[in-house]
């Protein structure tokens, strides 16, 4: 499963005609303004999925993933793929030394304490999560406790792909585009006339 946010300008035939006529590269200026407009629409993605979901960026980053625009394509390409993320990649209280979080949150049945463990991975970096004991099950290799089951929030493509995100930002970042245009342009513009 996979979201992706393309960013590109339209009418780009009119500009060519009009930045011809001034002996400057429209396709350098568009691509340099679509770039500076991707990377500062991933920062806006993050800000709107953190005050929504709040995720941590650096889970939510490693899944995004930039193509930059060339003077060939110009455009830039914003794409994710991957699957729900692990609880403890959004933001969690845990439990103050009196045993209670300072505003409890029930995950899974009634009865059922969440807590926060470091699961060793043979493989690499171990991996942290926010688990609830299985009653009426058991672990294979310690008979006495009862299975675990890890929480998951949504994956990245979940949270940018619906109009709480990418929707609520879609005007901005094309504002954003329309900004970057002029500005690169009146630099180029500047450099041409001193």
């Amino acid at each position: 499963m996979g979201e992706s946010i393309e960013i590109y300008l339209d009418g780009m035939e009119e500009l060519r005609r009009n930045f011809s006529k001034l002996r400057v590269s429209a396709p350098g200026v568009v691509r340099l303004a679509v770039n500076e407009t991707a990377i500062k629409a991933r920062q806006d993605l993050y800000e709107k999925a953190d005050s929504t979901y709040k995720v941590k960026k650096t889970k939510f980053n490693k899944s995004l993933k930039i193509t930059k625009a060339s003077n060939s394509t110009l455009t830039a390409i914003i794409s994710t793929k991957g699957r729900p993320l692990a609880l403890a990649a959004f933001d969690y209280r845990r439990h103050t030394k009196s045993g209670r979080a300072t505003k409890p949150v029930q995950l899974g049945e009634p009865g059922h304490r969440a807590f926060v463990a470091r699961m060793p991975n043979p493989n690499g970096a171990d991996h942290l999560g926010i688990f609830v004991r299985v009653k009426g099950t058991q672990m294979k290799d310690k008979p006495k406790k009862e299975q675990i089951r890890e929480f998951f929030g949504s994956g990245v493509p979940v949270m940018i792909g619906g109009e709480r995100v990418y929707g609520s930002l879609q005007g901005q970042i094309e504002d954003q585009l329309k900004y970057a245009l002029r500005r690169h342009a009146e630099r180029v513009i500047r450099s041409m006339e001193g």
